[in-house]
């Protein structure tokens, strides 16, 4: 991981503003609003806005003296001073001490603090907090604010509030004030790593409490997905094997991938590519939960196909042809649908041996068809796409829908990189408990 230290640009930053006399202070007022406006509603207790305000010359009191820092004089402005003479603030910002100090302020001075005292920034999970737009209004936010936001979010100290369950990213509030008691956790969360968050790898805040029954076979449990998400069985638990089945060779679960990537001296999957593989699934739920037959056109047709594996047989041409098929079906059964949310998790990656899986969170609705189908009937595809099969119980026309489903990606690509790797198994379907009476009098395992 590329890290670097916060504190080296300070005297060139001090430099420059001096020069320039350009003030942070009205560099922030484009997103820092006025704090004599009532404070927000009480949120959690993990440096997050509450009711009641800190002042910024309390927050600055506290950090000098946790830091056992000189200060010459006893007003809040020799405060001030103490944390300008350590580099810790420039002289231009967070001057006014009197009034209640903001979450993007409090994150200035908390990602200062741990540069202070030789934390070093992970570059590679800011840059993944960015671009995967993990803090949702991190928009809001103006320079030095929003990198400081990044930082300290993605080391568990500010970790914001939810955006609601399934969500991949927690909204900063930055204009929201801060209690005292909030604002010290904070700032001993930035004195040492205590008490901290522990964010997964991308960017998500994960819990070790109230686990699910499956949690040992993730690499950890994120935050805002409920159990169920993570208890609902994997695809080669509704096999019937001739065999024992064996861990990294028939199966792999989630938290084992990198240990089979180990075992068998492979690069497939990487970090990378499994990024990819999730977009390339995403993109497929969504142009096939968001069709209208009064407004199809062949960009639709196109971006679908673009999302299926290309083998260049005539396996191409049965996708193309069964998509053309689709399309026909649906505009003469006039089916409208669209989807609320499709969330896509790289951390629940594994494969049934054949396929790498991922568990997609999907919620949508049937606006308009003049037949809908039971399951039974085999025909809920003409309604939904799917190059296997819809097999839903749940199939009512004007609800919203929603639950979990596995999809998977695979390649018939020799030795390959992970490039050429796209969907191969659409199924959206209620999965039952294997039969296993017709297997009566056979050896047979079943892991489900």
């Amino acid at each position: 991981m590329r890290r670097v230290k916060r504190n080296i640009l300070m005297v060139a930053l001090l430099v420059i503003l001096t020069f320039t006399g350009c003030s942070s202070d009205k560099m922030a007022s484009a997103f820092i609003s006025s704090t004599s406006v009532q404070a927000k509603e009480a949120e959690d207790p993990m440096g997050t806005s509450t009711i009641g305000g800190c002042t910024v010359g309390t927050a600055e009191k506290y950090v000098a003296k946790q830091l056992n820092l000189t200060v010459n004089g006893s007003g809040y402005e020799a405060y001030h001073d103490a944390l300008v003479a350590a580099q810790i603030l420039l002289p231009t910002e967070l001057t006014d001490t009197s009034i209640s100090i903001t979450k993007a302020e409090l994150a200035l001075l908390a990602a200062r603090t741990m540069a202070y005292k030789g934390e070093e920034e992970n570059t590679d999970l800011s840059e993944t907090i960015v671009s995967d737009k993990r803090i949702s209004d991190l928009a809001k936010m103006e320079e030095p604010y929003k990198s400081s936001a990044v930082w300290v979010f993605g080391e568990g100290v500010m970790v914001g509030s939810s955006n609601g369950k399934y969500s991949q990213s927690r909204k900063f509030k930055p204009t929201d004030t801060v209690t005292a008691g909030a604002m010290k956790s904070v700032v001993l969360r930035a004195l040492g790593t205590k008490d901290r968050k522990t964010m997964s790898p991308d960017g998500q805040l994960t819990r070790t409490t109230n686990l699910p029954k499956n949690y040992k076979k993730y690499s950890y449990i994120l935050a805002s997905f409920p159990n169920k998400f993570y208890d609902q069985r994997f695809q080669y638990q509704y096999s019937v094997y001739r065999y024992e089945p064996k861990s990294l060779v028939d199966y792999v679960n989630p938290v084992d991938v990198e240990k089979y990537k180990k075992k068998y001296n492979l690069t497939v999957p990487s970090e990378e590519v499994v990024d990819l593989w999730a977009e390339k699934i995403k993109q497929n739920l969504t142009y096939r939960l968001n069709f209208n037959y009064k407004e199809f056109d062949n960009d639709w047709s196109n971006g679908l196909r673009n999302t299926y594996y290309k083998s260049y047989t005539d396996y191409d041409k049965y996708i193309t042809q069964d998509i053309e098929d689709y399309v026909k079906a649906a505009t003469e059964n006039k089916v409208i649908i669209k989807s609320d949310k499709i969330v896509v998790e790289p951390s629940t990656l594994y494969s049934d041996g054949s396929y790498w899986y991922f568990r997609c969170y999907l919620r949508f609705k049937i606006t308009s068809a003049t037949r809908i189908y039971k399951r039974s009937t085999g025909k809920q595809s003409d309604i939904i796409y799917a190059n296997d099969s819809i097999a839903l119980d749940d199939f009512t026309k004007g609800v919203w829908l929603d639950g979990y489903f596995d999809i998977a990606v695979g390649t018939s690509t020799v030795n390959d990189d992970g490039s050429t790797y796209a969907v191969f198994r659409d199924y959206l379907a209620n999965w039952k408990k294997p039969n296993l009476s017709k297997y009566k009098g056979q050896e047979i395992w079943c892991i489900y």
